[in-house]
């Protein structure tokens, strides 16, 4: 094991950072568009695509832990982390194409394929995005390192999600001429290669630099890692934790175009540069999340990863709370409001995955177990 002290190059960090663009050029587009799209383009009822999101989150809780389990049992030459975004970039690229593809066929058979699409896109994403999680955990000992490279990672998530934001909803206009439905399946053919390859960039230029404690195989059971980690309080806080927070993200990303076309009025003509009113919205909310990244290391030092992950929870609650009181016509006070609480919600990513590796740890030295 190298030093607890010791920094990960740059380049590493940047190439770890790549994963979360990587995975955003298609779950974001997913959280942004898929709901507007099934309703809007694909002809599903706001119910049935509602349920099916609520149906997906239960799966959700069940598959990621078993796939926790898988990857910690992974034992191969590139490690037990690394090979899952060589294995699975593809299908995940795939996936992410299928769900937006508009194939021809009946009520019902859409309302199928959509369950079909959209739970197999998001089994593949739990496969890909669990390793590349736990994946920090194994690149250094180091807590600062670690987070650092949280900080890197969420840099790429809303570089990604910037992207999105500013680019999905135009590019869906251009490349589809007037078509909706060619232009989501055209542009998510784009995003699904650009995904592909930084993913498979992230596999090549990190390293893992930490072997867990090795056990006789069998020795325990997957049914016996799901236990340790149940008994595990600081892991079982942080997953409500990160449940919260990437369901507070993906709400907030969900019903931006449908806020925007039937609460706002917005008839998609531009307002800024190339952007529309809902991509502009989208556009500055992730600049400012952005920009909120770059507080993590200061204010972890300062106050704490708990603490301070505690108050910006707080501040971002009650900055969101006050659309309420903003009328349809003021959007630049949503403008103003969105970016205060992108802003202050930034660090809070980055702090929810930070304090992970550290809980895990924790359960290692509790229970003897890395899980």
């Amino acid at each position: 094991m190298e030093s607890s002290t010791a920094k990960l190059p740059i380049r590493e960090k940047i190439g770890y950072g790549l994963g979360d663009v990587a995975s955003n050029f298609i779950f974001h587009s997913v959280n942004v568009l898929l709901l507007f799209y099934y309703t809007d383009v694909f002809g599903i009822s706001a119910a049935a695509a509602g349920t099916l999101f609520v149906v997906a989150r239960v799966w959700d809780a069940i598959n990621d832990p078993l796939m926790g389990a898988i990857a910690d049992r992974t034992n191969t030459r590139w490690g037990k982390y690394r090979p899952y975004l060589l294995w699975l970039a593809i299908p995940f690229g795939i996936c992410g194409y299928l769900a937006f593809a508009n194939p021809s066929l009946s009520g019902d058979g859409k309302l199928i394929y959509a369950y079909i699409t959209y739970f197999l896109l998001m089994t593949i994403y739990t496969a890909i995005n669990v390793p590349y999680s736990a994946l920090m955990g194994v690149m250094t000992p180091s807590s600062v390192e670690r987070t650092s490279l949280a900080s890197y990672r969420f840099v790429g998530a809303f570089s990604g999600q910037l992207l999105i934001g500013m680019a999905a909803l135009p590019l869906v206009k251009k490349l589809g001429a007037g078509d909706m439905a060619a232009g989501f399946k055209y542009t998510m053919a784009l995003f699904s290669i650009v995904a592909v390859g930084l993913f498979l960039i992230t596999f090549a230029t990190t390293r893992e630099r930490i072997t867990p404690r090795k056990e006789e195989p069998g020795s325990v059971s997957i049914g016996k890692d799901l236990l340790f980690l149940c008994k595990n309080r600081p892991w079982v806080v942080m997953v409500i934790a990160a449940i919260l927070t990437l369901s507070n993200a993906a709400i907030r990303w969900a019903v931006t175009p449908h806020f925007f076309k039937y609460h706002v009025g917005d008839n998609g003509s531009t307002v800024f540069w190339f952007l529309d009113r809902t991509s502009l919205m989208m556009t500055t909310g992730s600049l400012a999340f952005i920009a909120g990244i770059f507080f993590t290391g200061m204010l972890s030092r300062k106050f704490g990863k708990r603490n301070s992950l505690i108050g910006l929870t707080i501040l971002n609650a009650l900055t969101l709370l006050t659309f309420y009181f903003i009328p349809p016509s003021a959007y630049g006070t949503m403008l103003v409001v969105n970016a205060i609480g992108s802003l202050i919600a930034g660090p809070t990513p980055a702090l929810v995955w930070a304090i992970y590796t550290d809980v895990v740890d924790y359960g290692e030295w509790r229970f003897g177990r890395s899980t």
